[in-house]
């Protein structure tokens, strides 16, 4: 949607000189409409050896990926998508559990090796050439909280992709 020119006062940007502003015409998109693949994981088939890399909730903290805690998925036994590949610029925002409901984090570069999340774990991949780099991933780590209070009514520890959508 659109807002008018009246309704668009300025764009803050924050550098190190503090605060300036200047008017500028602003889109504003639901996340949905601004993402090319917005999805949860996958249901894996574990093994201890070999696979893909999967990626869980305790991968997803302070802002960051950490693939210490990640497992194995046998992809012979149950294919992933290459949509649901993992690829520099998804974010990662925890779906499910109390304590990591709504975590945020993104992919700064692509993973070590094939990888995907598991369906605790949303994707949510904006469309290419529509943003910056980060700047998807950072304005969903400034509305993490918001997120977070999204969860469903009916499944309280857990945010459905039209909450994020």
């Amino acid at each position: 949607m659109k807002l008018p020119r009246s309704t668009l006062r300025a764009l803050s940007c924050f550098g190190t000189s503090g605060a300036f502003y200047y008017e500028k015409r602003v889109e504003i998109h639901a996340t949905g409409e601004a993402c090319s693949f917005l999805n949860r994981g996958i249901a894996p088939i574990y093994r201890e050896e070999g696979g893909i890399c999967i990626l869980n909730q305790r991968c997803i903290r302070n802002h960051r990926v950490n693939y210490e805690s990640s497992r194995r998925h046998n992809a012979q036994a149950k294919k992933v998508g290459t949509d649901r590949l993992l690829q520099a610029g998804d974010v990662l925002v925890n779906s499910t559990g109390t304590g990591t409901l709504g975590r945020v984090a993104q992919l700064r570069e692509n993973p070590p090796e094939p990888t995907t999340v598991d369906s605790h774990v949303t994707i949510v991949r904006p469309m290419p050439g529509k943003f910056y780099p980060d700047f998807f991933g950072y304005m969903l780590m400034i509305i993490e909280d918001a997120i977070k209070e999204a969860r469903g009514l009916w499944r309280p520890n857990r945010i459905s992709s039209v909450c994020l959508g």
